[in-house]
């Protein structure tokens, strides 16, 4: 073949004849050499297909990761497997993969919600939660009047939510049933991902807590209030999404009330309160201190946020960049606006300005 490089041509050689010839053997031997260039992802990236590639030892892993998730699903009865009937919508789903901060590896089925048609797969969405203003009133005034507080984070969460309606999913990559390989999901509870989970799971928590004897505020309906006949005393619940806080002046109460809501979900018990969304709370006596400094100092937040673009470099001059009406996509971005809501006021201009940024 022209342009074969013969046994006795050494490389050096071979580059030389190639490049001066040019042409389609040149461009193969280049293609031949070429060294794939592989991006290091988080787990957050990958793919069923990524973790499956992975060396031995990191894949029984993952697989047994994805294993927990498979019958943690079964446990809490969040689908049926059934015929799939021609002409019904099913929709898709996709595995995430997360490493949490003790190590643990996270393996989440989660539904494709954007592929939900409006009126056939869902019909309300919004699902209420507490607001930072509301936490911050209330830790404040537990400051004030001494009250207990306790945290707990329940697991699991969309999945104690009921679906009203009939949705089809299909099975997860890598988790087929044996024999019934062309069987859809017919889901019976909410997933994360779909449009409907946080309002399944807010209707299931409210219709809980009111068999507590709590009911939610019309203000903040994330604030539910209760009065204990038997202490003659009250027991404040604050609650966002997964995450939640028992408070009140007895604490014996709110110990009590707190084992009866503890019964009725699987939930890990946070003790005395520590952190809540992303604030670390601190007491002393009847000073409540709370800081971010853990959260902006991992996500990198202030650290990062000014290199997002490239005109981002210089604080200074940060509050004259950004012109109006654009948005920023970068994730120390996000972070930051996050602080807004949940830290001191005097953020809230940085934020906004931060959130601008083009």
């Amino acid at each position: 073949m022209l342009g074969s490089p013969s046994p006795s041509e050494g490389e050096e050689a071979v580059v030389s004849r190639l490049s001066r010839e040019g042409g389609v053997n040149f461009l193969s031997f280049l293609v031949s050499k070429a060294v794939p260039i592989l991006e290091e992802k988080e787990p957050k990236e990958w793919t069923y297909k990524d973790m499956i590639g992975l060396p031995a030892g990191q894949l029984e892993e993952w697989q047994a990761a994805c294993q927990r998730e498979i019958e943690t699903l079964t446990k809490c009865h969040v689908f049926d497997t059934v015929v799939h009937l021609s002409g019904c919508r099913v929709i898709k789903n996709r595995w995430v993969f997360d490493v949490k901060p003790d190590g643990r590896k996270r393996a989440c089925l989660v539904a494709k919600g954007f592929s939900q048609v409006e009126g056939k797969d869902f019909d309300q969405i919004f699902s209420p939660v507490v607001q930072f203003e509301t936490v911050r009133l209330i830790l404040a005034l537990a400051a004030l009047e001494g009250w207990y507080l306790s945290g707990l984070d329940v697991r699991n969460t969309y999945l104690y939510g009921e679906l009203e309606e009939e949705i089809y999913m299909e099975q997860p990559e890598g988790f087929h049933a044996r024999g019934k390989e062309r069987h859809v999901l017919r889901l019976r509870r909410a997933l994360y991902g779909l449009k409907q989970a946080g309002l399944a799971w807010w209707q299931a928590l409210k219709k809980s807590m009111e068999e507590l004897g709590f009911i939610n505020l019309d203000s903040d309906a994330g604030l539910f209030k209760c009065f204990d006949e038997a202490s003659q005393t009250f027991i404040i619940a604050v609650v966002y999404v997964d995450d939640a806080i028992f408070l009140g002046p007895s604490k014996a109460t709110v110990k009590v009330m707190k084992k009866r809501f503890m019964e009725r979900w699987e939930l890990r018990d946070l003790g005395e309160l520590k952190e809540f969304l992303h604030m670390c709370i601190g007491r002393a006596g009847q000073t409540i201190h709370i800081d971010q400094a853990q959260y902006t100092g991992g996500k990198g937040t202030w650290k990062q946020v000014g290199t997002c673009q490239e005109h981002c470099k210089d604080w200074n001059t940060l509050f004259d960049m950004f012109p109006a009406g654009t948005f920023c996509t970068h994730p120390e971005c996000h972070a930051a606006m996050h602080l807004q809501y949940s830290q001191q006021e005097h953020l809230i201009y940085i934020c906004n300005v931060i959130s601008t940024c083009s």
